[in-house]
């Protein structure tokens, strides 16, 4: 049996590179003519006018785009690429690619209503035992010793338990009648600390 299709002609060295450059010309006539739109615009403004995901997009096609270039650039020089810096750059870039195909595939985080948000708005309130140490820590830095600034911490540490007992005693009292019995072991406590 004599099979139907016959064996392509031999194609010389001369034509086949011909071939190949005339279709390297079409493709790069393609890819200018649909950048033409990126490139008439100013960077700044085609980057501020995208949403991240878009720009995040756009940056890591770049960079792929430009680091394969410049890797085939070296292969048509005859360089070795094996172990060219070029080769950890398309790894590096492809390891973003990867992130956000991740991150896009991820589901959505849910917002919290707007009467679960945490409140942006500054407390009022002063944690002195923050302040304390902030203070003791920069009194040590400016030459203190470690005595003194232990010292003045526990001098203070002291007041504020005073005045939080105090303040106990007054809402104790404005509440219910503490007992005597009560009454004793706070003032007891006061003298032993003195």
């Amino acid at each position: 049996m004599a099979s139907s299709s016959a064996a392509p002609p031999p194609v010389d060295d001369k034509n086949k590179s011909t071939t190949v450059l005339h279709n390297f010309e079409v493709a790069l006539a393609s890819i200018t003519k649909q950048l033409e739109p990126l490139l008439a615009v100013p960077w700044q403004t085609v980057v501020t006018s995208l949403k991240d995901e878009e720009r995040a997009k756009l940056c890591i096609a770049l960079a792929y785009t430009s680091h394969s270039l410049y890797y085939m650039f070296l292969r048509t020089k005859g360089q070795p690429t094996k172990n060219h810096r070029v080769q950890a750059e398309l790894e590096r870039v492809k390891k973003y690619m990867t992130r956000l195909q991740i991150i896009k595939a991820a589901p959505a985080r849910p917002s919290l209503e707007p009467s679960l948000q945490p409140s942006l708005q500054p407390s009022l309130k002063l944690n002195a035992k923050a302040s304390a140490r902030f203070i003791t820590a920069a009194l040590r830095k400016e030459g203190q010793g470690k005595k003194e600034g232990a010292r003045e911490e526990e001098e203070e540490e002291e007041e504020e338990e005073e005045e939080e007992e105090e303040e106990e005693e007054e809402e104790g009292k404005k509440g219910s009648p503490m007992a005597n019995g009560e009454e004793e072991k706070t003032s007891s406590r006061k003298r032993q600390r003195q």
